[in-house]
């Protein structure tokens, strides 16, 4: 009876001090980070090009985008039951954004992967688009498209109800006269007619670099010029 005693008291005090300290938000049980890939931070912006860059549509219109924003942080989440913080988890994200000087903003993401699952998480926003993806294969994460609530697929090209949205890696492509090599490839088709003609279709992202080419629905086409 004495050890049943004892056993409920160091219970009862355990659980005293894990109320107790559980009140400071530093406090956890366990604490977790996720770390980007070290191979995905080739999609990172070099430092050489935190610069002001400049892009040509098929008019000859030069855009001028500002130098890029970015930051590199850690995602604060956490779990556990009643008032105690079980787990604490930290995610690096890294983030990229500039607009030009005709109001056209655009930004991108990295995100560990907080299940050890899908991959580390790349997305861009452009304008009212925002599509997010799997850095392991590429797959379709999320598309919003913020002027109209409308549905989405990546498996079926041909479906008249929704937007066709599609990420592939490419290889090498060369924009005005200049080779990259390690491209993201985004297409959308606006298969129920719902984006507007100023509302993009497509976008290529360099690694390293950052936004290479991008084309409106109107078909207008924004080269990236050659790096100096």
């Amino acid at each position: 009876m004495e050890k049943v005693i004892r056993f409920t008291i160091k219970a009862l005090l355990s659980v005293y001090v894990l109320l107790l300290t559980s009140c400071f938000d530093d406090f956890a049980l366990i604490e977790k980070r996720n770390y980007i890939d070290e191979t995905n931070k080739a999609w990172m912006v070099h430092d050489s090009l935190l610069k002001p860059f400049h892009m040509i549509d098929n008019f000859g219109i030069a855009n001028s985008f500002s130098k890029p924003y970015v930051s590199e942080s850690f995602e604060q989440g956490s779990s556990g039951i009643s008032y105690i913080t079980i787990q604490k988890t930290f995610t690096e994200h890294y983030y990229m954004s500039t607009s030009s000087n005709y109001g056209t903003s655009f930004s991108s993401s990295i995100t560990a992967d907080r299940l050890n699952y899908h991959g580390d998480a790349f997305s861009v926003n452009f304008g009212d688009i925002n599509v997010s993806c799997s850095l392991k294969d590429f797959q379709v994460f999320t598309f919003n498209y913020y002027r109209n609530n409308v549905e989405w697929t990546q498996a079926d090209e041909n479906d008249k109800t929704k937007i066709y949205v599609k990420v592939a890696y490419v290889d090498t492509i060369t924009i005005r006269n200049q080779a990259y090599k390690g491209v993201l490839r985004l297409s959308i088709k606006d298969n129920p007619n719902v984006l507007n003609d100023n509302d993009v279709t497509e976008i290529y992202y360099g690694k390293r670099v950052g936004l290479l080419k991008y084309q409106l629905k109107n078909g207008i086409s924004i080269e990236r010029q050659k790096n100096q």
